[in-house]
Formats: structure tokens, C-alpha cells, sequence
């Protein structure tokens, strides 16, 4: 069943998840990478999501351009028409590949930027396109044709890697899809940003579903069936532009989103009508959703500087939301106020909501240089898994991480919000975590990008980039004996002559 990139990708992977078998943790240890797949061609290749499935194997979305290697392993192009495409590919829990397959067409530039994993094992994988798009698989398949200059895209395979449905979302404009979240029943919750007006399936009399925006671009969220059809769909924006950052799961069946607006945005609230203002150029919106898509809850959070706030988790006790800021400022958070100030050029800052959207605590994040926090996620045993960029000097719990340049610092924050520990993804050129993914078993599976090189603790070298900036996807766990193992580096010259 696996296509021609699906054949070439069993290596990719193989053995990174075999460490999930091992005992949690009881006590905080070194965090270490077990395993590191390195993902790339003489292009640009980025690894932006990820998820874990229910059997424990993990489903990874990357954007890659031309024929990547795979761990050095050359791989044929599924199409020879495609110059760019969007692969989604699933691994067992022994790092066995399952299926793997590419989307794309001639034109189409397409990102991945979202995937997740349904209860029976479906698997979802979202993001944008332009002209015609399909399953590029050497027999065909389905395909869609955006109607403007991009469209967003919600693909469903089985748990076999078989493509079961693609649906399109959108206008003559500009549409994204960047965030899924399993839905009851076997569908999912889609969001993510449309401008002026775009079409979201058919109502139940069979007339157009039609969202228009309240002024240039708004979030949209909706819910997709497990056939693929749109059960309801919402519009959140106000008169200016307005876009999706990120879902996350609530425990009653619905979610939380997280999305940045400006100038005024209303919203129907339990019944009443509710106006936000943002306080600065950009606020951030978080509103908590039921699974029939109604805002129980909202709170913006924001100061009068411009604010960043990126990311979001959640679990049973109440929300994470994490961003950057420069200078000093006053940040709102519902009807609560902190009063900031900077030590770096931006430090990173978490907080911490109930279900409520009521502001529990905060922790500010601070190094020497410029640190930011992009991503977070919650973990089965509480802990609360988080990534940033950072320069300089930077303090996490015990240890002080120390960049070579534009490097990614990895942690993982007890129910305190105390650094358990925490590691760097360094080297020459610039490193990012796109996705984290915890595991069952007290570790995390993290997916980003590189360029030039790409050093971390536990591994026995540090990977060269292929090209401009390759992929990777690596498994981070906690042991003492494999944190004691630095990378072995290769000469500055071989690293720089390898982005000629």
C-alpha cells in the first residue's frame, strides 16, 4: 500500500519511537535526545506538525520541495510534477512505517501546518494551497482546485494510510486552515483564517455555506463530521485583520482557541453580546467553544506595545498560554493585570488560566539576549512540555543553555511550573521547534527544522543540512547516562560549505 515516497521513508523514522517501551520517570532526570531523524533535500524542508496516535506510533506533516533525502537515504519523487509538496506519514511505536503519503500538484505550493489523530485511529491533516491539489500517489486520487489564491485543505486518511476524503475551504482570496483538534463522533474541529468571504460546504438544504468576514480577514472555526461534512461553522473577527493561532482540547468534548485581533471584535456569549477592544496593535482572543459550536467563555489578553502570543494547551485543570514581549508594559488577562518589564531584548512568557479563562499564575522566561516561547503542550502525567528560540545566555531551573546563534530551547515544566530540566537544539545556522508531541510514557517527540547543523544532547554527531534548511523529527527522554553523550561536531569549514 505505502507509495514510492512511502517505501523510501521506512528509514526515516526507524527506531525513534523504540524508546517509548521504557518506565516513566518517577524523579526528574536529564533530558536527552534518544533519537534524531534528520529530513531534507537541496531545498528548503520544514517538519511543522505532529501528533501521537492512539497505538502510541506517531503521524508527522512536512513541507519538502523537490526529492529530500531521508536520514541520507536518496527518495524518488512521487511526481514528477510536483516542485513542492505536503507529505503526511504515520510510524508504529517499534518506528516501523505504517503508510506515508505526499499531496500536492503543479503550482500548488502547499503547507502542512496541522495534523491529529482520531480516537479509531483516522488521521487529519490540514493546511493551504493554490491551483489543483490532490493525493499524489503514481495512481492518482481525488483532487481539488482552490477557487482564488489559496484555499485551505482538511485531508482524512484511515488508519490503513488510505486517503478517505478531501475537502476544500474558501474564496477568491487568500484562506489558511493551521490548527485540527479530534472531534466526538470521529470528526474534527478546524481553524484557521479566510478573507472577505469564503465558502465552508453546504447547508443541510443544499445551498452554499457561506462565512463573510467582519472586515479584511477572520478566524474561522468549524467542525468537520467524520464523513467529512461540515457540521456547523463560525466566523470571530472584527473591522480589521483578524487570524487563527492554535486549538486545544477541552475536557467536556469542545476546545479552546486561540487567535490575535485588532480594533474592536463582538461575540455571542451565553446568550448575551460581548465587545472586545484590543488594547494594542495586536490582542489575543481566547474563547472557549462547546462541541455544538457555541463561545461559552472568551477573555482577550494584551497590553498597548504589540504583544505575541502564539501557543496554547490544555488539560483537565485549565489552559497554558505562552508568547514574547520587549520593554515594560501593563498586560490585561480578562479582568486581571500584570506589570512587566523585560530583562533581555524579549523574554518569553507562560500563564496559566482555569476552565474559567481566570488567570492562575505566570512565569516569565529571561535570558541575555532575545527569548521566545512558540510552543507548548500538555503531557498524560501533567507535565507541561514547552520550546522557544533563544540567544545568548538562558537560565532554565538548574542549567544555563548557552546559544551559538539563532538556537531552540526545549523544556518540560512540573505542576508547579518548575523546570523538571531542559535542553538546547543548537549548532551553526538557526534551529526551530515546530511541533512537540508528548508521548505515553513521560517523553516527547519534537519536529522542526535546521539549517547548516544541528547539535543536541544525547546524540553521538551533530546531522549537516542538505540544503537551504532540512527537516527533522526527534524523540527526547529522560536519562541520566545518555544526557552524559555530547554530539560529536564535524570542522566549521564542512558545515559552511554545505549552504554553497
Amino acid at each position: 500500500m505505502p507509495t514510492t515516497l512511502g517505501h523510501a521513508l521506512r528509514f526515516a523514522l526507524f527506531g525513534v519511537l523504540a524508546g517509548c517501551a521504557s518506565a516513566p520517570t518517577r524523579v526528574p532526570a536529564p533530558l536527552a535526545v534518544e533519537r534524531l531523524a534528520r529530513i531534507g533535500g537541496p531545498g528548503v524542508d520544514f517538519a511543522h506538525a505532529l501528533a501521537v496516535s492512539p497505538d502510541g506510533g506517531i503521524v508527522v506533516g512536512i513541507e519538502t520541495a523537490g526529492s529530500p533525502g531521508f536520514d541520507g537515504r536518496a527518495v524518488q519523487a512521487i511526481s514528477a510534477s510536483a516542485e513542492e509538496m505536503a507529505v503526511l506519514a504515520a510510524y508504529d511505536r517499534r518506528g516501523h512505517l505504517t503508510w506515508a503519503e505526499g499531496l500536492g500538484g503543479p503550482g500548488a505550493h502547499p503547507a502542512v501546518r496541522a495534523v491529529a489523530s482520531g480516537t479509531d485511529g483516522s488521521i487529519f491533516g490540514a493546511g493551504w494551497f493554490s491551483g489543483r491539489f490532490g493525493l499524489l500517489a503514481p495512481n492518482g486520487g481525488p483532487s481539488v482546485e482552490s477557487d482564488g489564491g489559496s484555499d485551505a485543505f482538511v485531508a482524512a486518511l484511515g488508519a490503513d494510510g488510505h486517503l478517505r476524503w478531501l475537502r476544500r475551504f474558501g474564496g477568491k482570496y487568500a484562506d489558511t486552515a493551521r490548527a485540527l483538534l479530534p472531534a466526538p463522533e470521529g470528526g474534527v474541529y478546524v481553524a484557521g483564517s479566510f478573507r472577505l468571504n469564503a465558502r465552508f460546504g453546504e447547508q443541510e438544504d443544499g445551498s452554499a455555506r457561506v462565512l463573510v468576514s467582519h472586515g479584511g480577514s477572520d478566524a474561522f472555526l468549524l467542525r468537520l463530521g467524520a464523513d467529512g461534512q461540515v457540521r456547523w461553522a463560525i466566523s470571530v473577527g472584527g473591522a480589521e485583520d483578524d487570524e487563527t493561532l492554535a486549538l486545544a482540547a477541552a475536557p467536556d468534548g469542545g476546545g479552546y482557541l486561540l487567535a490575535s485581533y485588532r480594533g474592536r471584535l463582538a461575540l455571542d456569549i451565553a446568550g448575551s453580546r460581548r465587545e472586545f477592544v484590543a488594547r494594542g496593535a495586536n490582542d489575543a482572543l481566547l474563547l472557549r467553544f462547546s462541541a455544538d459550536g457555541r463561545v461559552i467563555a472568551a477573555c482577550s489578553i494584551g497590553s498597548e506595545a504589540p504583544d505575541d502570543f502564539i501557543t496554547l494547551a490544555a488539560d483537565a485543570e485549565g489552559i497554558a498560554v505562552g508568547g514574547y514581549f520587549s520593554g515594560s508594559r501593563e498586560l490585561t488577562i480578562g479582568e486581571r493585570a500584570l506589570h512587566l518589564a523585560s530583562r533581555g531584548a524579549s523574554d518569553a512568557l507562560l500563564l496559566r488560566l482555569d476552565a474559567n479563562l481566570a488567570l492562575r499564575d505566570h512565569v516569565q522566561i529571561s535570558g541575555t539576549g532575545a527569548t521566545t516561547l512558540e510552543r507548548l503542550a500538555y503531557g498524560q502525567d501533567g507535565r507541561l512540555w514547552a520550546a522557544g528560540s533563544f540567544n545568548g545566555r538562558l537560565p532554565l531551573g538548574h542549567r544555563e543553555l548557552v546559544a551559538e546563534g539563532g538556537d531552540a530551547w526545549f523544556a518540560v515544566f512540573d505542576r508547579g511550573l518548575d523546570v523538571d530540566d531542559a535542553l538546547a537544539f543548537s549548532g551553526r545556522g538557526t534551529q526551530q521547534v515546530l511541533a512537540i508531541a508528548p508521548d505515553t510514557r513521560g517523553g516527547a517527540f519534537v519536529a522542526g527544522a535546521f539549517s547548516k547543523e544541528l547539535a543536541v544532547r544525547g546524540q553521538p554527531t551533530a546531522p549537516i543540512a542538505r540544503g537551504r534548511s532540512d527537516a527533522f523529527v526527534a524523540h527526547v527522554i529522560a536519562d541520566a547516562a545518555l544526557a552524559a553523550r555530547q554530539p560529536k561536531r564535524a570542522p566549521a569549514a564542512e558545515v559552511e560549505s554545505d549552504d554553497d
